[in-house]
């Protein structure tokens, strides 16, 4: 696995598909018109801005392997 200090570096494109392509999904919800995905990196996670309409990645943010986004509610289908 990557280190979060090598991951923050990569270009935005780069690091949405190390996500989708190393990171086991957690959980999806809905943030006004934004999908925000939590995935686990080994070391820590990440979230994952997507936008549906415009259908591209905003943004993806680290966090730290213990505070994942709060899991409590439920995403819409098709999250």
């Amino acid at each position: 696995m990557i280190h979060p200090f090598d991951f923050s570096r990569f270009p935005l494109d780069q690091k949405a598909d190390y996500v989708w392509e190393n990171g086991v999904f957690v959980h999806c919800k809905r943030i006004k018109s934004e999908y925000v995905s939590l995935y686990h990196l080994g070391a820590f996670y990440a979230q994952l801005y997507y936008d549906p309409m415009a259908g591209q990645v905003l943004n993806v943010v680290l966090r730290e392997s213990n505070s994942p986004m709060d899991t409590t509610s439920t995403g819409p289908a098709g999250c």
